[in-house]
């Protein structure tokens, strides 16, 4: 029921992956299989002449051609020195791409003819163009157009050869991104089928969804953002579409991630981000819908915003770890310091260009965060199922302990009546004893006998009309008044509590007065011991409060205090409460309650509370 729930909840991004995935799979359609070309070494186009605005000057390549205005023709023109080429490769960015050889054109790459109408520019496009038979020796001229939304025009370095010289040669650059893309794409579908299918606690399945959903965006972006795609996929308007979608989209899952973990106060920062992130994406592609704002241009502001809500994120988990010094914001905060250093890594290589490949960084540290993130949250799941198992088996002994006291109160509720029933018939018989011997006027024998009445123990104390409860009072009452330990008990009780067995009130009362009486042996006969014992129900809720005194030695693991009789330490924990704490605690909590257990200077002070009625918690 939980797995449902959290998918209606993340539902737009499950249909958002959905898409993107749908999108690959159909558009992939192979254009050409070159590998009957042979692979002879292609040659880079590095110097150029480069002529915009009747002004022709000496490039190197790639560079970026500065353009007064839109449309702006920029004529890059080379000499063709390799007479066995018969391929150019060329690559266009948002700009129109004619060329020409000898002023005869061979292609025309982007335009907008092909593209829908909200298109102002052309998307990156790459492409093989043949070059006719006896090219050596000639002028190839590109001449793009400058695209709407910049003020330039990015001029890459092209490629002449064989085609299958080229394709090798461009491998070696894109392959090892697209194999990243498609290893993020994996990953991210693994975690999510594992949140889906998983029978985990609510915040470990959140955990692993939104962790799956960052990975497989970010290999969507990846692999829409990588040349080589073109290859395969000749549609690029959608993978223009999909590649910034999927990188403005990038950041909604990572909010949900972080806010599984942070503290309630931090909630509202972080609602208000998460808002913010799944606003931008719709407001920028319904800008480039209506041709407004291409994505190209409204993803600068994303390049900002990115890098500002990480930084906002590692303010936050260092404020969190400042305060509460937790390991696992701590392991947080240095996920998120990867992301913010990648992130301003590839802000920076997108406007200086340190790099040809702008995403390459980016794209290293996303891969750095994913693969160390989910090492920490498989490593935290496996340890949480060995707890739960140990758990389950501390709960089975727990089980076979509340079982045994029971049988030991039912033992004491029998052992009362008939005691009760021996007293009631001795009682009487002395009496017929006595009035027989009053007849004789034998002083001594009256006196004798008179004494013996006085003697034996009254009935069993009522302390409430719940059964199993006071024969356990009871039974300590008595042992406390032997030991000489003062025994207070005021119980408001009835008969019946709905939703608590015999049993469970059997193990918390035994456990709470056992505990207890050893406390109060252990002081020998120096100072005052005592044990007094409150309960009474309030508001359907049963409330057991109890002090006792204690030598004063404690040894606290943790919110547990050891016993000394626990011999995994050779018996050297002087604590005076040992395992039935724990018992107690498990049957409070899966009544909807708690117990609490605190020392102070010679007094211990216990607490239980447990709904009344009810299912139980699991």
């Amino acid at each position: 029921m939980q797995n449902k729930k959290l998918l209606l909840l993340n539902i737009p991004l499950a249909i958002f992956a959905f898409i993107l995935l749908v999108s690959l799979v159909v558009t992939a359609i192979p254009q050409k299989n070159y590998s009957s070309y042979p692979r002879d070494a292609a040659a880079e186009i590095q110097e150029a002449d480069i002529t915009v605005n009747g002004r022709t000057f000496t490039a190197k390549l790639p560079c970026r051609v500065p353009t007064p205005e839109a449309r702006t023709p920029v004529r890059v023109s080379f000499r063709l020195e390799d007479s066995s080429a018969d391929f150019l490769y060329v690559k266009t960015v948002y700009c129109p791409l004619t060329i020409s050889i000898d002023r005869n054109t061979l292609a025309s790459i982007g335009m907008l003819v092909h593209y829908p109408s909200f298109m102002k520019d052309p998307a990156t496009e790459v492409r093989f163009v043949p070059l006719p038979a006896a090219s050596a020796g000639k002028t190839i001229s590109l001449t793009y157009y400058s695209p709407h939304g910049r003020n330039s025009v990015t001029v890459s370095a092209p490629l002449v050869g064989k085609v299958g010289a080229i394709t090798a040669a461009l491998s070696r650059r894109l392959l090892p991104p697209f194999l990243l893309a498609l290893f993020m794409l994996f990953i991210g579908l693994l975690l999510i089928l594992v949140s889906t299918m998983s029978s985990l606690r609510r915040r470990e399945i959140r955990t692993f969804f939104h962790l799956g959903m960052f990975s497989f965006i970010t290999g969507v972006w990846s692999i829409c953002e990588n040349n080589m795609t073109q290859w395969f996929i000749d549609y690029p308007c959608i993978l223009y579409i999909l590649s910034f979608m999927a990188l403005e989209c990038l950041i909604i899952p990572f909010i949900r991630l972080f806010r599984n973990f942070a503290q309630k106060k931090y909630q509202t920062t972080l609602t208000v981000l998460g808002i913010a992130t799944e606003t931008a994406p719709l407001v920028s592609l319904l800008l480039q819908l209506l041709g407004k704002v291409p994505l190209y241009v409204s993803i600068q502001y994303f390049h900002i915003t990115l890098p500002a809500f990480f930084s906002v994120l590692v303010f936050l988990s260092l404020l969190e770890f400042r305060k509460y010094h937790t390991s696992r914001m701590l392991k947080l905060l240095s996920q998120v310091v990867i992301l913010l250093a990648a992130a301003l890594v590839e802000v920076a290589n997108y406007y200086f260009h340190f790099f040809s490949q702008n995403s390459l960084f980016f794209e290293i540290g996303i891969t750095l965060f994913i693969l160390y993130s989910a090492f920490l949250y498989v490593r935290y799941v496996y340890h949480l199922m060995l707890s739960q198992r140990k758990m389950e088996t501390e709960i089975r002994l727990l089980t076979i302990e509340s079982r045994e006291q029971e049988k030991r109160t039912m033992m004491m509720m029998e052992n009362s009546r008939v005691t009760r029933q021996q007293r009631h018939d001795i009682r009487h018989q002395l009496l017929v004893i006595r009035s027989m011997a009053s007849e004789n006027r034998d002083t001594r024998l009256m006196d004798y006998i008179d004494t013996l009445i006085e003697s034996i123990p009254s009935a069993v104390q009522s302390f409430c009309e719940n059964p199993p409860v006071n024969a356990i009072v009871s039974y300590y009452a008595g042992a406390c008044a032997q030991d000489g330990i003062t025994f207070n008990a005021i119980l408001d009780l009835p008969a019946d509590l709905p939703g608590i067995s015999a049993m469970e009130l059997c193990s918390v009362f035994g456990n709470l007065l056992e505990n207890a009486h050893e406390a109060c042996m252990r002081m020998g006969l120096d100072g005052s011991r005592y044990i007094h014992l409150r309960s009474r129900i309030h508001l359907g809720t049963l409330t057991i409060a109890m002090d006792n005194s204690f030598d004063g030695n404690v040894v606290r693991s943790g919110d547990i205090f050891r016993s000394s009789k626990d011999t995994s330490l050779g018996g050297r924990l002087p604590s005076p409460h040992g395992i039935g704490i724990s018992s107690i605690q498990a049957t409070a909590r899966m009544h909807g309650g708690d117990a609490l257990f605190e020392a102070e200077d010679k007094v211990f002070h216990s607490s239980v509370y447990m709904a009344l009625g009810g299912e139980k918690e699991k």
